[in-house]
């Protein structure tokens, strides 16, 4: 019987001393793996402090490729228009001096991408460039079987239509691209064309590949020996390709948005102290300032509260530059209100202000959806002593249309824009015959009634509030 506690005993110790090594080695896989969590999580927050246009990122898919770099997917919504897979991601890197990040974007022929589920630098042929976190373009190549061959350019137009009216060179050219249209029309040109040889062969010696320690195969994350731009692809350079993308969604022709709902979410947000506060302060402008005085309306989160932005201006009696951020730092911009001292109604100038925001900010190419929730809420509101004009967007093709008419002569249309002021007798008049149902107008007469939507009246040419 004396035999059973040390027995017991004896059982006990052993079980602890099982726990202990178990607890260690657990602890032990923690320390081992925390460099690399805290590179994660210092590249995260350093991503989050920088300014960016590549928009918001999964952060639960992002990829460790070496001690100091990471890579995260911001994979294609759509598919590309002539058939190649891609790969597109943002890569992170540590440096002596902090952080730099750039988007890595590979695409293949249609060929290649039919034989291969995987990029191999070795044999890959197509094109791959680098934009920095701005999406500007920095520098890409065409390949064939991992060689480059000539020089790359990834460009963007604000439509397939635009794109086609840009000059093209009378010289015979050889030329291959891919291309992308976003959700929104945005139409991005993939490729190179060459009407003299500009190889990259002979003496030159262009930068690294594109992708160099940006893939996760190979010795360095896919830097390691480096490829090189003027050589053939590093054999252990290599990673999977994007699962294909769904096909494009047909581009929606018009928003139409009925003036009679809109103007709810309108009263709706003139009650919120964040959005009313600064036209309250833009009217006081009017009493001590000459010049025109401007605030940004801007929301915390895509669909969330309105946050408050300081008024300011450019001491100018007639003009003032519209601020902009979209970003969960500063805020999500989707309005800019300003004062017009004289008492004018909006010119065309202000409302091609709101709509160049959309066609070309950066911040709008990486996800189209973010497009599509500017062009819905977006608005413009003019503070005069007597009302607030508000201008919302409507038929978005009748937008662009209008956009690419005023970029091509900015005098000739604003002297048609004032002319037909004249001839009607009401620049809000003139307003509504140019743009039609490509805007809703709608105003505000400081009644606390609400605001009223605005139409020309068919027999007089005069605006009138329409009935709802």
């Amino acid at each position: 019987m004396l035999n059973i506690p040390h027995r017991w005993l004896l059982s006990n110790l052993i079980l602890l001393f099982f726990l202990l090594m178990v607890s260690c080695s657990k602890n032990n896989k923690e320390v081992l793996s925390s460099p690399k969590d805290q590179l994660l999580t210092d590249a995260q927050n350093w991503y989050g402090a920088t300014s960016k246009a590549t928009g918001e990122l999964n952060w639960d898919k992002a990829q460790v490729l070496t001690d100091t770099s990471i890579s995260i997917p911001a994979p294609f919504k759509y598919k590309l228009s002539k058939g190649g897979r891609s790969i597109r991601k943002v890569v992170i890197t540590r440096t002596k001096s902090g952080f730099k990040g750039y988007l890595l974007v590979i695409i293949t022929t249609s060929e290649y991408g039919k034989q291969n589920n995987m990029f191999r630098a070795w044999d890959f042929s197509g094109v791959a460039g680098r934009y920095d976190l701005n999406m500007h373009f920095q520098y890409g190549y065409y390949y064939e079987q991992g060689v480059p061959k000539y020089k790359a350019d990834f460009e963007s137009f604000p439509s397939k239509d635009s794109y086609d009216k840009t000059p093209q060179s009378e010289l015979e050219c050889k030329f291959l691209q891919e291309t992308y249209i976003d959700s929104d029309g945005v139409f991005t040109v993939y490729g190179y064309s060459v009407c003299t040889d500009r190889s990259t062969g002979g003496d030159v010696t262009p930068p690294p590949s594109p992708w160099e320690g940006g893939i996760g195969g190979g010795s360095g994350g896919g830097g390691g020996t480096g490829s090189g731009g003027g050589g053939r692809g590093n054999l252990e350079e290599h990673e999977e390709l994007d699962p294909p993308a769904r096909d494009p969604q047909p581009l929606p022709a018009a928003t139409n948005k009925n003036p009679c709902d809109e103007r709810k979410t309108i009263d709706s947000n003139m009650k919120v102290p964040a959005f009313s506060k600064p036209l309250s302060e833009l009217r006081g402008k009017l009493a001590t300032s000459s010049n025109e005085w401007g605030v940004e309306q801007a929301l915390s989160t895509l669909g969330g509260k309105w946050v408050q932005k300081p008024l300011y201006t450019d001491n100018n009696i007639d003009h003032i530059h519209s601020n902009f951020t979209w970003n969960a730092a500063e805020g999500y911009t989707i309005g800019f209100a300003h004062s017009h001292p004289a008492g004018t109604a909006p010119s065309p100038q202000d409302i091609f202000d709101l709509v160049e925001k959309a066609l070309n900010s950066p911040e709008f190419k990486l996800y189209p959806s973010d497009l599509n929730f500017f062009i819905k809420n977006a608005s413009l509101t003019v503070v005069t002593k007597d009302n607030n004009y508000i201008i919302t967007l409507n038929d978005w093709d009748k937008i662009k249309t209008l956009y690419e008419s005023f970029k091509s002569d900015p005098g000739a249309f604003e002297n048609n824009f004032r002319r037909k002021s004249t001839e009607l007798k009401s620049a809000t008049s003139g307003l509504l015959s140019i743009f039609g149902s490509a805007v809703n107008i709608y105003l505000d007469p400081l009644d606390n009634m609400g605001v009223i939507p605005v139409e020309l009246d068919s027999n007089s040419k005069l605006p009138v509030g329409k009935p709802c």
